[in-house]
């Protein structure tokens, strides 16, 4: 768990990416896939980030305002899409009305 939270934090605090993470390792002697750092990210995701998403969701969607961004990106290997296709992600906050934002 902790080499996973590692590869999360160089991946998207840290903005380093898996490629070179992967690099990194081989230099300490240590051969981990990007692939499998990705499998990683993926599961963790799924399992452990999803609640908390979900709950975090629901506190947003009793609020008043909302403000969104919207910003595209290119997803290589999206079931059923082309990697020419357009993705987005979502960024969606609290206004300030009183609430804890």
């Amino acid at each position: 768990s902790g080499l996973a939270a590692h590869v999360m934090y160089y991946k998207y605090v840290m903005s380093m990416p898996l490629y070179r993470q992967e690099k990194d390792f081989e230099h300490l002697g240590v051969k981990i896939s990007r692939t499998t750092m990705a499998s990683w990210t993926i599961y963790c995701a799924e399992n452990y980030f999803l609640p908390m998403y979900e709950y975090l969701h629901r506190k947003l969607l009793k609020r008043r305002y909302l403000m969104a961004d919207e910003t595209p990106i290119q997803v290589l290997k999206e079931e059923g899409r082309r990697p020419q296709s357009k993705s987005y992600v979502w960024l969606v906050r609290t206004g300030d009305n009183g609430g804890i934002p």
